[in-house]
C-alpha cells in the first residue's frame, strides 16, 4: 500500500476512534441525553474542521503560499463586522429575532461578495509576493477591527452585550438550526472541489504554465475563491455564540405560602418582582415599559417540569436527613416572587404576602433572582420555566444548615428532576 493512502486510512482510523471516545467516554448510563447533545456538537466540529482545512488548502494553492491562510487576511474580522452592524441597526432584540436560516443565507451572499473583492485586490496588488500579501491582510484585519469597536461603542449597553458575545466563538453554544444549511454546503462542495483536484495540482506550476496548459485562470480562479468565501463563511457562522433554545432556571427559594415547607419543590408558573414600585407614574409591582405585573414562564416546560419534579419528590421520601428534609416532600406550582434583598423575618414575610395577596398575587415562594431572569427571556421571545427548592421558611424560624442542605437537597434535587425533565424533551 502506498505510504500516502495508508496515512490517509490511519488519520480516517484515528479520527473514527476519537469520535466514538468523544460520544461515549463519560457518558454514565444517560444515553437519552448525552449521544444526541454529543452528536450536534461532533458534526458542528467535523463541518467546520472540513470547512477551515479545505478552504486554507485551496487559498494556498492559488496564492503558492504556504503559511497564508483566509484568517490571516482578515476575513473573521469582516465577519464580525458584520455582525455587529447588524446589531446597531437592529438593536439586540431585533438581531436574536432574526431566521437564523434567512440570516445565515444574507451572510453568505454578503460575505462572499465582499471576499471576493477583498481576494481580487490580494492577489492582483500581492501576487506571489508574500509579505506584501501578510501586509495587506494585516491592513484588512486591522480596518474591520476598528471599524467594529467603534461601532460597539456607539450601541447601547444591552446591544453591546449582544456584539460582544457573538465575537467569541464556541462549540458549547453553537446554533443548531445552522447544522443543517452548514451540512447541505459541504455536502454539495465535496463532489464540486473533489472533480477539481487535477486542476488544482496545474495551478501549483504557476499562472503561466495553468493558462498554456488549457487553464480558465481568471474564471477558475474566480470559481474557487468563491468556494473559499462560503465555507469560511459556512464555519464562521456556525460556531456564533448564540443558540439558546429555551432556558430552565434552578435553585432554592424561602417559602412564603401556605403548606410549602423546607424539601418541597415549587415550580413557577409566574414570576413578580416584589420590591418593584415605580410610582405614582406607574402601580406598585408593575414593570415599566412592560405594561405588566407578572412575568409567565412557558406553559410547555412548566407542565414537563411539574411533572418530573412531582415524579421524583414522591420517591424522596426518606433518603435525606430527617434534620434537612423532614416528612413526605411535595411539589407546587404557582407564584414566586423576586427582590433585591434577602427576606428572613417573619414580619417582613408577613407584610409582603398581604401587601401582594391584596392584588391577587398569591406567592408561594420568595428568591432573589429569577424575575430577572424572566425578565430577559421574556425581552428575547425564549421559552422559560424554574424550579426552586424550598431551603428555609423565610422567616425567623430557620434552622436548616444552608451549605449542607445546598450541597446534599437542593442539588440532587436538580440532578434528577432535571435529567427527567430532559427525557421529556
Amino acid at each position: 500500500m502506498p505510504s500516502e493512502k495508508r496515512n490517509l486510512l490511519l488519520a480516517a482510523l484515528l479520527l473514527a476512534a476519537a469520535s466514538a471516545l468523544f460520544m461515549t467516554l463519560n457518558a454514565r448510563g444517560m444515553w437519552d441525553f448525552v449521544l444526541p447533545l454529543r452528536a450536534a456538537k461532533l458534526l458542528a466540529i467535523l463541518l467546520v474542521a472540513y470547512a477551515i482545512g479545505v478552504s486554507t488548502l485551496l487559498f494556498q494553492t492559488l496564492t503558492h503560499n504556504p503559511i497564508l491562510t483566509p484568517s490571516l487576511l482578515g476575513f473573521d474580522t469582516l465577519y464580525v463586522f458584520l455582525q455587529t452592524l447588524l446589531v446597531l441597526v437592529l438593536g439586540g432584540i431585533g438581531y436574536v429575532q432574526l431566521n437564523p436560516a434567512w440570516k445565515f443565507s444574507g451572510e453568505m451572499l454578503v460575505m462572499l461578495g465582499g471576499s471576493m473583492l477583498l481576494f481580487q485586490v490580494l492577489l492582483r496588488q500581492g501576487g506571489r509576493d508574500l509579505a506584501r500579501m501578510i501586509l495587506i491582510g494585516v491592513i484588512f484585519g486591522i480596518f474591520f477591527r476598528s471599524i467594529t469597536g467603534l461601532l460597539q461603542r456607539l450601541m447601547d449597553p444591552e446591544a453591546f452585550a449582544v456584539a460582544q458575545a457573538f465575537s467569541y466563538a464556541s462549540f458549547n453554544s453553537f446554533n443548531r438550526l445552522l447544522l443543517w444549511p452548514a451540512l447541505l454546503v459541504v455536502l454539495i462542495s465535496v463532489p464540486l472541489l473533489w472533480r477539481e483536484r487535477h486542476r488544482l495540482d496545474v495551478h501549483l506550476l504557476g499562472r503561466d504554465q495553468a493558462v498554456n496548459l488549457g487553464i480558465a485562470y481568471q474564471r477558475h480562479t474566480l470559481w474557487l475563491l468563491a468556494w473559499v468565501a462560503v465555507l469560511v463563511a459556512t464555519a464562521t457562522a456556525l460556531v456564533e455564540r448564540f443558540g439558546v433554545a429555551r432556558i430552565v432556571f434552578t435553585g432554592v427559594a424561602g417559602g412564603v405560602g401556605d403548606g410549602v415547607q423546607v424539601g418541597d419543590v415549587v415550580v413557577a408558573h409566574d414570576y413578580v418582582q416584589h420590591d418593584m414600585d415605580a410610582s405614582p407614574l406607574f402601580p406598585r409591582w408593575e414593570l415599566p415599559g412592560y405594561a405588566r405585573t407578572r412575568l409567565s414562564c412557558d406553559t410547555a416546560l412548566t407542565a414537563m417540569l411539574l411533572e418530573a419534579a412531582s415524579a421524583y419528590v414522591q420517591s424522596a421520601a426518606g433518603q435525606f436527613d430527617s434534620k434537612l428534609v423532614a416528612g413526605q416532600p411535595r411539589a407546587h406550582r404557582g407564584l414566586i416572587a423576586s427582590g433585591d434583598r434577602f427576606v428572613s423575618a417573619a414580619q417582613e414575610v408577613q407584610g409582603l404576602r398581604t401587601a401582594l395577596s391584596s392584588a391577587g398575587h398569591e406567592v408561594l415562594a420568595v428568591e432573589m433572582e429569577g424575575a430577572a431572569v424572566a425578565q430577559v427571556c421574556h425581552d428575547y421571545s425564549l421559552p422559560f420555566a424554574a424550579m426552586r427548592t424550598i431551603s428555609d421558611r423565610a422567616d425567623d424560624s430557620a434552622h436548616v444548615d444552608f451549605p449542607a442542605f445546598v450541597n446534599t437537597v437542593a442539588t440532587r434535587y436538580a440532578e434528577h428532576i432535571i435529567q427527567d425533565f430532559l427525557q421529556k424533551l
